[in-house]
């Protein structure tokens, strides 16, 4: 109640907050902070203790200094990979891949149904996960249908059931055929807090040691077509997704790489927000250039994009 759409903007890295020309203001301890009419107001430095009220919400601030190494181990206790059908040696790369590389602590499952059973139990488990990453090979069948394994499965409750646990979540389809019916399902069911991958291009890079590139510390360098580590690569298939998405040392997933993109993978962020009484279109969709833009609508109904851009997404 009380809060602007636009209300204030939060800096993690400077910490501090500034005021978005809101219509109630932003309060630390009680006390407004600058505003500039028309513009985004001055930073307001931050520190623990500290008592943020928006509108008629307070948040109580909280800044904890840890080592690298403590960092790193958390955020791997906070990594999932669901990686299936088990056997099929695609999804034992994907999942190689993510424990070796990515520090994810990763399932193999037998079957979807399985899967979905078991992700479905993180529901009720006490921890806060940062990032979920289920990596699946299908055989797309039209609509929401694909097959996998033996299974013939839809998206719909596997979508569904992600929204109720926290976290940033990604799905990376290996698809044997064409996928737009799964991401045009996908786009209209998933949360804002959900990535949908795509290739019909197989993984070849191997996953040995050789040619680590350091400072990314993932695949081989000649399993990329040019690194990550620029911003500016040439991604085809679920790995490369996969490694420009997921730091090793960062939960929150990297997107900036998509205002770049070439190539055969596909990305697809999910529209649908946690209210039910506003309903917000955020997807990349490929451009007449062969690019990908973010674009941004907010109505009482899905409609379709936008003409505006906006460059800002939450995960």
């Amino acid at each position: 109640s009380r809060i602007s759409r636009t209300h204030g903007v939060l800096d993690p890295a400077s910490f501090t907050i500034r005021d978005l020309n809101s219509a109630n203001g932003i309060r630390v301890n009680g006390a407004l902070i600058g505003r500039t009419p028309g513009h985004p107001g001055p930073p307001h430095p931050l520190a623990s203790e500290d008592i943020v009220q928006l509108g008629q919400t307070e948040f109580l601030v909280g800044v904890e200094r840890i080592t690298r190494e403590a960092l790193l181990e958390r955020l791997a206790r906070s990594r999932r990979g669901f990686v299936g059908p088990a056997g099929v040696p695609e999804a034992e790369r994907l999942g190689g891949f993510l424990r070796e590389r990515k520090r994810f602590e990763v399932h193999a499952c037998e079957t979807w149904a399985g899967m979905l059973q078991t992700v479905g139990a993180l529901r009720y488990s006490a921890p806060i996960f940062g990032v979920i990453v289920l990596a699946w090979v299908v055989e797309p069948l039209g609509g929401d249908r694909m097959r996998v394994g033996d299974e013939e499965v839809g998206l719909d409750a596997l979508l569904f059931m992600l929204g109720t646990i926290p976290g940033s979540k990604v799905l990376a389809l290996q698809s044997k055929g064409d996928p737009a019916g799964l991401e045009a399902v996908f786009r209209d069911l998933a949360l804002q807090d959900t990535i949908l991958l795509t290739s019909t291009i197989p993984d070849t890079g191997g996953l040995e040691p050789d040619g680590v590139l350091p400072e990314i510390g993932t695949i081989p360098a000649d399993a990329l077509r040019q690194s990550v580590a620029d911003g500016g690569g040439l991604f085809d298939s679920i790995v490369d997704g996969l490694d420009a998405l997921v730091s090793p040392e960062s939960n929150v997933l990297r997107v900036e790489w998509a205002e770049r993109y070439e190539g055969a993978l596909r990305m697809v962020v999910g529209t649908r927000r946690p209210s039910a009484d506003v309903e917000v279109e955020l997807s990349y969709q490929p451009s007449s250039e062969g690019t990908v833009r973010v674009t941004h609508t907010l109505s009482n109904t899905l409609t379709g994009p936008s003409a505006g851009e906006d460059t800002l997404i939450g995960l």
